[in-house]
């Protein structure tokens, strides 16, 4: 499967998740196959969708935060919306270091 069949499939599970329960389920899942899949993100010079896919996660679990109102739901969508900021920090710093090593490799 290459990074962009990759990015639309787990696009297609972020939205096909109807409710907040399903959402963290969703999250979880492209949490982990995000976490395992940095180089092939990484090779194919992609890192900005993977953050681009984590950035979604983290918008679509904001808009639960205001609606559910049970406080353990509430603990976990803020864990899990900080472990998403920090994957997509972590392709951003991804993307330049490529960015930079194709450039040194041009000079």
């Amino acid at each position: 499967m290459t990074a962009v069949d990759t990015k639309n499939n787990l696009l297609a599970l972020l939205n096909s998740a109807s409710d907040v329960h399903e959402l963290m389920t969703a999250s979880e899942t492209i949490l982990i196959v995000l976490e395992h899949t940095e180089g092939l993100w990484y090779d194919a010079k992609y890192c900005y969708k993977a953050s681009e896919i984590a950035e979604e996660c983290r918008k679509r679990l904001d808009a639960y935060t205001t609606t559910c109102q049970h406080y353990k739901t509430h603990e976990k969508i803020a864990r899990m919306r900080d472990k998403m900021r920090l994957l997509a920090d972590r392709y951003h710093i991804l993307q330049r270091e490529s960015r930079d090593a194709e450039a040194a490799a041009l000079v």
